[in-house]
């Protein structure tokens, strides 16, 4: 997040998002951003219930509490780990604002 979107976020009473961190083993935030909330399984489906490309939403850790996990949702990616799980678990948010890119 730059520092103008910082700042307008707190003018507007609003918790700014939180640093995305990365290194070899992917994305992620040390604490739940604004604006994210438990995912349900139509949140990622499309109006054909096809799962929607290129989504964002996170997985929060069991091995580090307070960490989530940035991921995007790609052709096979439910394949890949256990998305079904982590969904019925609700370790699975999304970003209520659609716009988030």
């Amino acid at each position: 997040m730059s520092l103008i979107s910082k700042i307008k976020a707190e003018a507007k009473g609003e918790k700014p998002t939180p640093e995305l961190h990365k290194d070899a083993y992917g994305q992620w935030f040390n604490e739940q951003p604004p604006g994210t909330r438990q995912a349900v399984l139509n949140d990622l489906l499309d109006h054909n219930g096809n799962y929607r490309m290129n989504k964002p939403y996170l997985i929060a850790s069991e091995k580090t509490p307070g960490r989530f996990w940035a991921f995007r949702t790609r052709p096979g990616f439910e394949l890949r780990n256990d998305f079904d799980l982590f969904l019925e678990r609700g370790r699975v948010y999304v970003f209520e604002n659609t716009l988030i890119s």
